[in-house]
């Protein structure tokens, strides 16, 4: 039920999408006419730098899939032993056309349904990235902890892979440049939230990155209840935040019936506990508490979501198709020109209010304590890359009560 989408690719032709719009449930829908316009074949060649043909890469037209399993599956095409390969269908107009394979790092090149100009797109490929390491739970090997490479600019896409029954791991062909390397780890009983635990790296080609994971088994316990108004907040979202030696730790849950909360195995370090709640009027609060844990400790942090010191504003400069969101942080801050995801994982945890901007450039935060405040607005476009992300800032101080108005521009 619902607006359907129809694909249709077929050789010689162009790729069509066809929109069918409010189709019921048990409803059958006929005459749905389909217009496929004849194209000619594309030809291409994947080469590495030195002329030589890659066999097997495989082809994608325009988003290529983000999870490696689908990625495998969905390929267009591959590449013969030649290095040689057909596209027999492409949708009207321009298209990135993909190149992937397990020891080079992605590459594209634009292509139309119409042919390239020289009779032959030609992709050509560096050696990829490698990263490596060992995964330890309490000094023993760990084989049932997910290891996921995420690229941060384009293409948008991961990979995959689990240890090996000594702990170690290694993936290939990834990307140059910034990648955030993530192991997910089973909660100890199996039954509770898994943890994730990050780290940041600048790949390079051909060279390996060594990154190890030492899960150490935690048995510190964070608990309490959130309020607002005195009242208890049920299904309250949370985000425990935990920065240790290993790297920062991150698990979510949300509140019960009675605004209760409960996270178990915390890490040893400083907990940054992230709340999210609607209040009786409907708005959004937000609010972040720090303390520390240690390993067996219980850590009793009731929070009360009050209403507080409001910020609200215009964010001008923001074009159409950009989203983004402002923070608060406590304090003059410095903001770096370029945005990158190891200032994005700080700003994250140093906020102490939060809120996305509307699409004609408003925002407001509630519930912050008076105080001297650097508001950073961070937007990126559709892609969502390093060179996409957009900052602005503005400084302000607010009081207990009332309303502070504060724009902020864009670049």
């Amino acid at each position: 039920e619902g607006d359907v989408t129809l694909f249709t690719r077929a050789p010689g032709y162009n790729t069509d999408i066809t929109a069918v719009v409010g189709v019921a449930d048990g409803e059958t829908v006929s005459g749905v006419v389909i217009r496929l316009k004849p194209v000619d074949e594309v030809l291409g060649l994947v080469r590495d730098t030195a002329g030589r043909p890659v066999a097997n890469a495989r082809l994608y037209v325009g988003d290529v899939p983000y999870d490696q399993h689908t990625r495998v599956r969905s390929a267009i095409t591959e590449t013969r032993p030649d290095g040689a390969f057909v596209l027999s269908s492409l949708p009207v107009g321009s298209n990135t056309v993909w190149a992937f394979h397990p020891d080079y790092a992605p590459a594209s090149i634009d292509a139309s349904a119409e042919g390239p100009a020289s009779g032959r797109l030609e992709i050509v490929l560096v050696k990829g990235g490698i990263v490596e390491g060992a995964v330890l739970v309490s000094d023993v090997p760990a084989t049932d902890i997910r290891i996921r490479v995420q690229n941060r600019s384009e293409p948008r896409a991961s990979w995959d892979t689990t240890p090996n029954r000594e702990g170690y791991f290694r993936i290939t062909g990834l990307p140059l440049g910034e990648v955030k390397i993530t192991a997910y780890v089973p909660a100890a009983d199996g039954q509770g939230k898994r943890e994730e635990i990050s780290r940041y790296a600048v790949l390079e080609s051909g060279q390996v990155t060594v990154v190890d994971f030492d899960c150490r088994a935690a048995s510190g316990v964070l608990e309490g209840f959130v309020t607002a108004n005195g009242r208890p907040v049920a299904d309250g979202r949370l985000l425990c935040l935990v920065t240790t030696d290993s790297g920062r730790k991150e698990v979510e849950g949300r509140t019960g019936k009675d605004g209760d909360y409960h996270f178990a195995n915390v890490a040893a370090g400083v907990a940054s506990l992230q709340v999210v709640c609607h209040g009786s009027d409907g708005a959004t609060l937000f609010k972040m508490v720090k303390t520390h844990v240690e390993d067996g400790e219980t850590v009793r942090l009731d929070i009360e979501m009050l209403r507080g010191g409001i910020i609200s504003g215009h964010v001008s400069g923001l074009p159409a198709g950009e989203q983004g969101s402002v923070h608060a942080v406590a304090g003059v801050i410095d903001v770096p020109a370029i945005v990158k995801d190891d200032f994005l994982g700080w700003l994250w945890f140093e906020t102490a209010g939060l809120c996305r901007i509307a699409p004609d450039g408003s925002y407001r935060i509630e519930g912050l304590e008076p105080a001297t405040y650097t508001l950073v607005a961070v937007t990126a476009n559709d892609t969502n890359d390093t060179h996409g992300r957009r900052i602005g800032t503005a400084i302000t101080e607010i009081s207990r009560e009332g309303e502070t108005l504060v724009d902020i521009r864009l670049p």
